[in-house]
């Protein structure tokens, strides 16, 4: 576990669940990763007040799974039609499985214009639920991203990345690009973005990997006539990343030393639709445990829209009924209702079987977790890594624009580098 008692020692603990002292008051918004929060160093600072009036209720006495959060994001205005929600990282929660970062931004006519800024030791997801976004690297990579597609830049020992959500960016880039993108009119250029960005930490092995890019299509989930896992009608379930329900993503490599990851998208458009998930995160990314069933993960189911219900069918629990020398292993029914806005965290074994439930029309769900981080992981700015001193020669790095560590974005001016922020020290 990662010390509290100090503020500059706060790390990505696995299933961390503690309290901190309050923040000092944000200063003025500063860009972090593809986003803007309110605060000038680092990206867990915006997320460290937790909100404790929450709506969302559990009826559950079973021990697996065990809920550990449910936890709200923090709302942000950061400019006309510009809005962020920060899930992860939280002071009750660090990090759920391998993923230590998770923004939901929802923009309209302001769209996102990020310029080149550094990683190391993660890799960034980004998935659109509308809209557009150029990306542009250091390694050459320069990809649009719209709904249904992933992009996941391995950052590995160092990169330099923008992210131009702007119609004029897209359009010039297809003007130039050979890769045979296929190109609309401006006029039928989208006009709002709305998604998500994650981060999963690297392993400790993984954190000195070349940087990469790669781009890939999310996985059908869920058929018309489905009707083993769509029980109702009105759902499209999609795999982002890793696996679940017996299938892949193999567009996205993973970091197989992480052990089991799993990113899925459920539209449940209509209310009283439902979808279940199981086997999360597979079993071959975890070559030492080959299909066990009792493997721990860890899960966060978040509500982009609507509301949902979790259930969990025939938990198992441990029934004491006063006999001192007998216990009696029953099942009940776990249920948890989560609000827009609102991520529950559960710790439960990789054969548990998981089932959402609109409680609204137009209900959408992203599920993320894997299993969980065996170290602790630190945050600087946009860096994260096991070893502080890693971190600090990162931030030097970049601070003096060193082009051995951060090369310059491919096809850009790079005059628009987002700067070191002033208060910069590991956490």
């Amino acid at each position: 576990r990662a010390s509290l008692s100090h503020n500059d020692d706060i790390a990505c603990t696995p299933g961390m669940a503690a309290s901190a002292a309050p923040p000092p008051p944000p200063p003025p918004p500063a860009i972090v990763g593809a986003l803007l929060v309110e605060n000038n160093s680092h990206p867990e600072d915006a997320t460290v007040a937790y909100s404790s009036d929450t709506t969302a209720t559990t009826n559950s006495t079973a021990e697996n799974p065990q809920l550990l959060n449910v936890l709200s994001g923090k709302q942000a205005s950061l400019g006309p039609g510009f809005s962020v929600r920060r899930i992860l990282p939280m002071a009750k929660q660090r990090s759920v499985g391998p993923f230590i970062f998770l923004d939901h931004f929802d923009t309209h006519d302001n769209l996102m214009n990020v310029g080149p800024h550094p990683h190391i030791g993660l890799t960034t997801l980004t998935y659109l639920y509308h809209g557009m976004i150029l990306h542009r690297d250091s390694t050459g990579a320069q990809q649009v991203i719209r709904p249904g597609g992933v992009n996941a830049m391995v950052a590995g020992r160092g990169v330099t990345h923008s992210e131009r959500g702007q119609s004029r960016d897209i359009q010039d880039h297809w003007k130039q690009a050979a890769n045979g993108e296929p190109a609309i009119p401006e006029s039928q250029m989208p006009t709002s973005m709305h998604g998500l960005q994650l981060w999963m930490a690297l392993s400790r092995q993984g954190e000195d990997v070349e940087p990469s890019f790669h781009h890939g299509s999310s996985v059908p989930m869920t058929k018309t006539d489905d009707t083993k896992h769509n029980t109702t009608g009105g759902v499209e379930a999609t795999l982002v990343v890793g696996r679940c329900n017996g299938l892949e993503q193999s567009d996205i490599p993973l970091d197989v030393d992480l052990g089991r990851v799993v990113f899925v998208d459920i539209d449940l458009a209509q209310r009283g639709s439902s979808f279940t998930l199981h086997d999360l995160g597979g079993s071959r990314h975890q070559p030492n445990e080959g299909a066990d069933a009792t493997a721990e993960l860890q899960v966060g189911v978040y509500v982009s829209t609507g509301q949902v219900e979790a259930t969990f069918p025939g938990a198992p629990h441990e029934d004491d009924d006063g006999d001192d020398n007998h216990s009696h292993s029953t099942t009940t029914t776990t249920t948890t209702t989560i609000d827009a806005g609102q991520m529950a965290v559960w710790n439960m074994s990789s054969g548990t079987q998981l089932q959402l439930t609109g409680l609204q029309n137009g209900t959408r769900v992203a599920v993320v977790g894997g299993t969980p981080l065996s170290e602790p992981r630190h945050l600087l700015w946009n860096f994260c890594s096991h070893s502080k001193s890693k971190l600090q020669r990162a931030a030097q790095a970049w601070k003096e624009l060193d082009r051995t560590v951060f090369p310059k974005v491919v096809g850009e001016s790079n005059d628009d580098s987002i700067p070191l922020p002033t208060r910069s020290s590991p956490r």
